[in-house]
Formats: C-alpha cells, structure tokens, sequence
C-alpha cells in the first residue's frame, strides 16, 4: 500500500520525492496499525470467547457436582444427611434461576415417595390436632429402630415442604426468594401440616395423595390448572379466599374433617363428582364461574352455599346431604340441577335466583324445605320430588309463568295483581 501511493505520488523533483515518500510510509504505518488493532481485536474477541466457554463449562461442572452430591446426599440412610441434600437442592436453585423447576420436581419426586408416619401422635402446631398413623389394624406393630426411622423421615419431608412454601410465598420483606411459575407435582406424596397459605402456583397435581393433620391453602393462587382427585385430607382443609383461574378437580376427594371452600373463585370449571364431606362443607360467598360439578358428592355435615355465585351450569345430582343445607341467596345463572339429589334434614333456599332452569326431578326432601322469596325464571321442574316434611314457596316469583313449570304437589303459580308483565308468584292449592 505504502509503495503504491508513493510511486503514485513521485513527481519530477526532488521536492516531490520526498513528499512522495514521506506519504508512502505514513500510509504503510496507518494500514499496519489497522491491522494491529484488527488482530488484537480478534484475539479479545477469541480470548473472550474461551473465556466464556470455560465459564460455562465450569458452570455445568459446578451444577452436576452439586446435583450428583445432592442425590446421593437424598440417597442416604442418615436424616441429617438427606436434610443436606435438600438444602444443597435449594441453593441450586437461587444460583442458578433456569433451575428451579427441575429442582422443585426433584423435591416433589422425594415426597412421592412410600411413607407411613410413625405410630402415636405427631408434634404438631399449636392448637393442631394429631394425625393418626398408617399402621391398620392387624398389621404387625413397626420396631423400636423403624418408628425411630419414621420420625427422623418426617422431619426430612417437613424441610422438603418448607422449602417449597419459602420460594412459592411472595413477600415485600424477601421479593428475591420467590420462585415464579413453579408447578408442583405431588401425586401420591404424604404431605404433613401443609401450609400453602398465600403462595402463588402456577400449576399442581396432587391426585391421590394424602394431607395429614392440617391443610392450609386460604388466599393460594393457582394460575393453571389444579388437581386433587382422589386426595385424602386427613384433618381441617382450609381454602377460604383462594382462586382457581384454571380448572379445578376435587372428584373423588375426602375430607374427613371440616372443609371451607368460603369466598373462594373458580375461573374455570370446578368438579367435585363423588367427593366425600365428612365434616361440615363451607361453600359460602364462592363464585363459580365455570360449570361446577357436585353430582354424587356425599355431605355428611352440614352444608353452607349462602352467597354463592354459579355464573356457569351447576350440577349436584344424586348428592346426598345428610346434615342442614343453606343455599339462602345463592344465585344460579346458568342451569342448576338437583335430580336425585336426597336432602336428609333442612334444605333452606330462601332468596335463591335460577336465572336458568332450575332441576328438582326425583329429589327428595326428608327434612323442612324453604323456598321463600326464591325467583324462577328458566324451567321450574320438580317432577317426582318427594317431601316428607314440610316445603314452602312463600313470596316465591315466577318470572315466566307460561313455561312448562311443574310444581310439587300442593301448589300452583297465581298472577300477580298489577305485577311487572306476566309475573307471578307460587302460592298453595286450593285444598292443599
């Protein structure tokens, strides 16, 4: 380069030489700096990579150290150690963020699997009742050396499930220790003393699993989809205030003890088919916005549905409520069915709303049932409804008397004096 623009630039006089030639080698040293600074350059740029390649894979060795060590440490025969594993697990996870689902599926597998509590009581919170061990009747009494085992393994499972609430908890106090976006899956695990009071989830399962003593989910949030069919709550299930924004699935559930389900929203449908309440069911001040499902479910205590809200269809046929029913001021916008649905004591719809039609084909009431100041504007069907008690239908409106209603024995729809349109109300037979 130098070369060329001097011969370019040599001239006839020596003036012009030097000229030339001052420019010559002033280019040449110009064009060497160029690539100088391109070579350097270009070996940072290759440094930097290498660098970033050896930090990478000093990053997987550090991972695969620490997750090798943490299995072997959840491996182990001894408590404390596996307790190490977990929280080995944990600190995986705050390191390294694209790892916390893998790690939370690493601790919700532990809890999957097979284990029995120890025998006697379980040392629970403060104002707690005691989960019963598995032990059946029958089965051999465990040894001195196993129930030890069993209760240094329920302190391992309590760590593995503080771990869980820490990260899915957000708090103003600790906003870095929550995991977003995290699904559980808890199928067949033994849970204890569960706490997800406030936690924010995006999915989970925990089909068939089992909930000793206490289960507290009032205000969870579940983004997608939750799942507890077949699950076993032994012990108070609390999911006051929680929200369902996808579906929810408590077919087949039990609740052996009280269940409260008040002011809690399904987003989505919400099926409980063949639930077990063996306790008192408290369903007040719900919204349903989806379908929700209750055909066969079994209320064995008394049931509160007072305030609810079914925007979607709502099925409880065949369900058997043993105790008290309250469904005062429930309003059902969608369709609601009852058919063959037994109400062993009293059964109280007062100020109830059917915007649909409203299903009571085949049920039958043992108990006292009020009807009082309810609205029907959809069907009004309760063909083969069997009451053995009293039923009353004061103050009761039917919206469109000209459909094809069919009354319970004893009463009939009379025209309103002066009334909106056609409205009517439901009032005795004459005779009856």
């Amino acid at each position: 380069m130098g070369i060329t623009i001097t011969v370019l630039l040599w001239g006839d006089t020596s003036a012009n030489h030097r000229d030339a030639f001052d420019t010559g080698w002033k280019s040449a040293a110009a064009v060497l700096a160029i690539l100088a600074a391109f070579v350097t350059v270009e070996r940072l740029r290759l440094s930097q990579r290498e660098h970033r390649r050896q930090l990478a894979n000093d990053e997987a060795t550090h991972i695969t150290t620490l997750s090798s060590k943490a299995s072997e440490q959840l491996g182990s025969e001894k408590a404390a150690v596996r307790i190490g594993g977990l929280t080995d697990l944990e600190r995986l996870a705050e390191q390294y963020p694209s790892l916390r689902q893998t790690v939370v599926d690493r601790i919700c597998a532990y809890l999957r699997a097979p284990y029995q509590l120890p025998p006697g009581r379980v040392i629970l919170a403060a104002g707690a009742e005691p989960a019963s061990s598995d032990t059946s009747a029958g089965d051999p009494e465990p040894s001195d050396e196993e129930i030890a085992a069993r209760r240094l393994e329920l302190d391992v499972r309590r760590t593995a499930q503080q771990i869980l609430l820490r990260h899915l908890r957000s708090s103003e106090t600790s906003p870095h220790a929550f995991w977003k976006k995290i699904s559980l899956d808890l199928r067949d695990a033994v849970l204890i003393e569960v706490d997800f009071r406030n936690c924010r989830i995006a999915s989970a399962d925990f089909r068939n699993a089992t909930l000793h003593s206490y289960s507290w989910f009032e205000g969870v949030t579940f983004a997608g989809d939750a799942w507890f069919g077949e699950v076993t709550f032994a012990g108070d299930a609390e999911f006051r205030g929680a929200m369902f924004a996808g579906d929810a699935w408590f077919g087949g559930a039990t609740f052996t003890r009280d269940a409260d389900f008040s002011e809690v929203t399904f987003t989505g449908n919400a099926w409980f088919r063949a639930a077990m309440f063996a306790g008192g069911a408290d369903l007040s001040g719900a919204t349903f916005i989806g379908n929700a499902g209750f055909g066969e479910v079994t209320f064995t205590g008394d049931t509160e549905f007072s305030g609810a809200m079914f925007t979607g269809g709502a099925w409880f046929g065949g369900a058997a409520f043993a105790g008290d029913v309250e469904f005062r001021g429930v309003t059902f916008t969608g369709n609601a069915w009852f058919r063959g649905a037994t109400f062993a004591r009293e059964a109280e719809f007062g100020g109830v709303t059917f915007t649909g039609d409203a299903g009571f084909g085949e049920v039958t009431f043992v108990g006292d049932a009020g009807f009082g100041g309810v609205t029907f504007t959809g069907d009004a069907l309760f063909r083969g409804a069997a009451y053995k008690a009293e039923i009353s239908f004061d103050n009761a409106r039917v919206i469109s008397p000209n459909r094809k209603h069919i009354w319970p024995r004893g009463w009939c729809v009379e025209t309103i004096p002066h009334g909106p349109g056609s409205e009517a109300r439901l009032v005795r037979s004459p005779g009856a």
